[in-house]
């Protein structure tokens, strides 16, 4: 990036090379608890009363930090209806929701919930489309030492519904969705990132088009994965039988829900290869992947049938079996993250720390644990993502320090992130 001799006027930055004597390195780990669950047009038929009375057994067996739903009613009430009387019960107050979207003026929505203690919400994208709006949320690890360390985990999640059906035009309009999320992610995250996407996919082989778009896709860095690794034909096959995650009953019970039993694998959590193979300190965590109250003997039949179903609590099975003819899908990402002052050192994995933050006069960056030889390519944004400057240079020792002269920078919230072979840090700066 050219930055022009009045900007430079307004932000001057030096490079000053120097070896620490010592190196402070603690660092740890951590789980996040992922929840994916279609909650069939919540509140539907039913009152959410009685839909909460469902829905609050399952929350509570699991504990998500992350939850992600579709299928809610496109009225904001619901998303706060959920919040209050579901989220944020048992003595547990610290739940929070993305904002509510509806740009395509659908009947049902997406929406995201979160335990601010564990993760924060720093924005949220939407990819439009005739049908449903897909929603993009941007997160941060909220590690225990945060204000501390200001080191900064990030990633982002889309959620999203896409269109149901059988025919081929059905599963055109699902590709188009899935494209243009694509073009999104390849937009806005051209280098990758901690990438995931999960939802209500409709789709009923790896074959289909929209399957294809994510598995397939140009960038090796933004294409997605199926984190247990099961393509095939799923639909009405009981080779499959144990990710089926639709439909929850065999018969109906009145609330519009679909009948015939565990026969379909809609619903998915994908995540890209930085996600996948753990390169920038978010990983999933594959073998924590399952549709909750699948066993893999109910082929065809309710998920609550004989034989008995003990992969979950008997009230949990029955809530499942009322709330909704899909299964919730689960996962968990395990996250290495920052204690004291610096991060793990060695190849492919240096560490970046901010002295003085709150930053007044100048953001100084110390990087620790640099190849010699190999760029250092910094950008720093604002809170909205907007850059205020972008830099290479080559790192001549294994630490180095990077200043920006900062008195003209507006107050606010920045973020500087930090790649260096293959590797990238992003730390969270206060000005």
């Amino acid at each position: 990036m050219h930055l022009s001799q009045s900007f430079r006027n307004l932000v001057r930055f030096n490079l000053v090379f120097f070896i620490f004597l010592s190196v402070s390195s603690l660092f740890a780990q951590d789980t996040l608890k992922i929840l994916q669950y279609n909650l069939l047009g919540y509140p539907s038929s039913l009152n959410a009363t009685a839909k909460n009375t469902y829905l609050k057994p399952i929350i509570q067996y699991i504990q998500p930090d992350i939850f992600g739903v579709n299928e809610l009613d496109a009225n904001p009430i619901y998303a706060d209806n959920i919040l209050t009387n579901v989220m944020n019960q048992t003595s547990v107050t610290s739940y929070k929701r993305a904002a509510f979207t509806n740009t395509a003026s659908s009947n049902i929505v997406n929406m995201l919930y979160y335990d601010s203690v564990r993760v924060g919400l720093r924005g949220q994208d939407v990819v439009t489309n005739s049908l449903r709006d897909i929603n993009v949320y941007h997160l941060y690890y909220n590690a225990p030492d945060l204000a501390i360390t200001n080191d900064t985990i990030r990633f982002s999640i889309a959620v999203q519904h896409l269109k149901a059906g059988t025919g081929s035009s059905d599963a055109s309009d699902r590709n188009t969705m899935v494209t243009g999320l694509m073009n999104y992610f390849d937009s806005n995250f051209p280098l990758g990132g901690n990438l995931l996407s999960m939802g209500d996919f409709n789709m009923y082989s790896s074959s289909e088009a929209g399957y294809q778009t994510y598995t397939t896709w140009s960038n090796n860095a933004v294409k997605f994965y199926d984190p247990i690794n099961t393509p095939g034909s799923w639909g009405n096959n009981s080779a499959f039988a144990s990710v089926h995650t639709q439909c929850t009953r065999l018969n109906s019970i009145g609330d519009g829900g679909s009948t015939g039993g565990l026969d379909d694998r809609f619903d998915f959590i994908m995540c890209n290869a930085s996600v996948m193979n753990g390169n920038d300190r978010v990983k999933m965590i594959s073998s924590a992947y399952n549709a909750i109250g699948q066993d893999g003997q109910h082929f065809n039949v309710s998920v609550n049938d004989l034989p008995a179903n003990n992969s979950v609590p008997s009230n949990v099975l029955n809530s499942l079996y009322y709330m909704s003819d899909h299964l919730p899908i689960y996962t968990e990402l395990e996250i290495d993250y920052t204690v004291g002052r610096a991060e793990n050192l060695g190849k492919n994995n240096f560490s970046v720390r901010i002295a003085g933050n709150p930053a007044e006069e100048e953001i100084v960056a110390l990087f620790e644990g640099l190849e010699s030889g190999k760029n250092v390519h910094c950008t720093l944004t604002d809170a909205t993502g907007k850059m205020i400057l972008s830099e290479d240079h080559t790192a001549v020792q294994s630490s180095m320090q990077w200043m920006v002269h900062s008195e003209t920078l507006p107050s606010g919230v920045y973020f500087l992130l930090v790649t260096h072979s293959g590797t990238q840090r992003e730390l969270k700066i206060v000005k």
